[in-house]
């Protein structure tokens, strides 16, 4: 098992992961906006806005967890398209892009 990259663990440890993650994700934004959405960015974008974003790199460092914070923003927004620009496991410098 590659524990750098959870889609090369056994399917039986990944999905129990996963599921995990994904409750908790669920539970914490269930908390965080108790089911109404997030009352800023409805406020002030329409439902059919695009955009785009980066996460930098705030210090030098190893990436760890990827694979949560894409699962964290899937929940926001099933339809969202990520690339990461690094692996877990990988050394990224202060200001490099992470995803």
């Amino acid at each position: 098992m590659n524990p750098k990259n959870i889609d090369n663990w056994p399917a039986a440890v990944r999905e129990n992961l996963l599921s995990r993650t994904r409750a908790l994700i669920s539970e914490a934004f269930q908390e965080d906006v108790n089911g109404a959405g997030d009352v800023t960015s409805r406020a002030i974008f329409s439902s059919d806005e695009r955009g785009s974003a980066r996460i930098f790199a705030k210090e030098d460092g190893v990436i760890a967890g990827l694979f949560v914070a894409e699962e964290a923003f899937r929940h926001a927004n099933r339809a969202l398209e990520m690339d990461s620009a690094v692996a877990d496991g990988q050394t990224v410098a202060k200001g490099e892009t992470v995803l």
